[in-house]
């Protein structure tokens, strides 16, 4: 289990990113994906160390979701 405030995001500690991440699992919309690159992704170019705890989340929500996974990508 990951310390989620012990992670930083480009504003700090990563405590959101949780959250965050249970947002884009039950939503389809590009809003919520929009807020998790935005914390997972400095400037869009940069990756945090957020980005890297945040990996195994994400490839299991995009195992499920081919579609988010190209959101994701496209961010």
């Amino acid at each position: 289990m990951i310390d989620w405030t012990q992670v930083l995001d480009p504003l700090g500690t990563a405590g959101r990113v949780p959250a965050l991440l249970d947002q884009v699992e039950t939503e389809t919309g590009a809003e919520a994906w929009a807020d998790l690159w935005d914390a997972l992704c400095l400037g869009g170019e940069t990756v945090v160390p957020a980005s890297f705890a945040a990996l195994p989340r994400l490839v299991a929500i995009g195992a499920d979701s081919p579609e988010a996974l190209l959101t994701l990508l496209a961010g």
